[in-house]
């Protein structure tokens, strides 16, 4: 009887410990917003250094500002000022970094529709956020090109993807070709919705670079968010032809998941232009990150092949959750430099935040350093 007691004694122990570890992983996943975002910063500090002035590693090597989705500096007025803060910083330092072009991967503002609609506390319409936006991109006119795509956020009346939203983004009405002669002067073709007279749009363009040295001129494509199959058919002809012995990066708004893998929403154009066009070396994009803080869930690299075997360097940058979440500040500043080194071939990545950058108090927390901000690439 004594053995029969303790065996049931140790199967309800058995289960007890099984429970309370069960009971502990619930625990464990459903922690508060506010724990997971302090243990975000805690895994974070370790990789926030002053690493001073930002400067290139070579003296002969050209850059790329990269800007990741903007679209949470403009819902709130008192988030403004960050974006302002780091197009000012980009047009301050384009002789220092040697700055060819500001990259942005799409979802520009917080939505482009209903005048009243408002989310997270936010205290701007859909005209309030465009003229923010342009009003900080002025920043940059004339002195640099400006190679923007369009996301989900820019379209409709709430953030829409579906065909019968194309045409609806307030985006060329406030980023019409004229406004910076040049970025006029950077577009080698457009996208002509229809023959005759049609209005020139900057949302489907080719744009082309002088990087200088080694690297000579790169092709910047960029196509609308969720790209209609004749924008594909257009890309892909456009690359095949005319254009079939140029280096091109493509700036679209989808390509991969923080998880390093292609989204389902971006196969069509992977499947249809990127791994069919050996001359994609290099897909920029931004869309996927999650609402804690956590940097590492708001970047991605991936090195996928394409048809003919060839490397395609795939970047997702956008910490737009960074410095609290969609209901955040927008960010915390943080921009990526894309460094064409002297070689031709390699291209060195360093992530900054001019916001952090501009403070000695706070300068310690202007670089990230982890494996995943601040790495090294080659370029076919």
């Amino acid at each position: 009887m004594e053995q029969n007691n303790n065996s049931c004694m140790n199967k309800a122990l058995f289960i007890l410990c099984v429970f309370c570890a069960a009971a502990g992983f619930t625990l464990a996943q459903n922690k508060t917003e506010a724990e997971l975002r302090a243990e975000c910063v805690e895994k974070d500090m370790k990789y926030l250094k002053d690493l001073g002035e930002p400067k290139l590693d070579y003296a002969q090597s050209a850059s790329i500002i990269m800007l990741g989705d903007t679209q949470t500096y403009t819902p709130k007025m008192q988030n403004q000022g960050i974006l302002d803060l780091m197009t000012s910083w980009i047009a301050v330092n384009a002789k220092t970094l040697n700055i060819k072009a500001v990259v942005g991967v799409g979802d520009i503002v917080e939505h482009n529709g209903t005048l009243d609609y408002f989310h997270h506390s936010a205290n701007q319409n859909r005209t309030q956020m465009w003229k923010c936006v342009s009003r900080c991109f002025e920043r940059l006119d004339n002195r640099l090109p400006c190679i923007l795509s369009t996301g989900n956020h820019d379209y409709g009346s709430y953030w829409a993807w579906h065909e019968d939203a194309k045409g609806t983004s307030f985006f060329s009405k406030y980023f019409d070709p004229a406004r910076n002669y040049l970025t006029q002067e950077a577009l080698a073709t457009v996208y002509r919705e229809n023959k005759g007279y049609a209005i020139d749009r900057l949302e489907n363009a080719l744009y082309k670079i002088d990087m200088g040295g080694n690297w000579g001129t790169l092709y910047f494509l960029v196509l609308e968010y969720y790209p209609r199959p004749e924008i594909l058919d257009w890309a892909r002809k456009l690359l095949a032809e005319k254009y079939a012995k140029e280096r091109v990066v493509l700036v679209t708004h989808q390509m991969i998941h923080y998880n390093n893998k292609i989204a389902r929403g971006a196969m069509d154009t992977w499947e249809k232009l990127v791994a069919i066009s050996p001359n994609i070396k290099m897909v920029l994009c931004g869309h996927s990150c999650e609402d804690i803080s956590d940097f590492e869930k708001s970047v991605g690299f991936l090195t996928a092949k394409n048809s003919s075997g060839g490397d395609v360097q795939i970047m997702m940058f956008n910490p737009q959750c960074i410095g609290g979440g969609f209901a955040g500040n927008g960010g915390d500043g943080w921009l990526r430099i894309l460094e064409f080194t002297p070689d031709g071939k390699t291209i060195n990545v360093k992530t900054y935040s001019p916001l952090f950058g501009i403070s000695p108090l706070t300068k310690r927390f202007a670089w990230r350093t982890a494996e995943f901000d601040m790495f090294s690439f080659p370029l076919q």
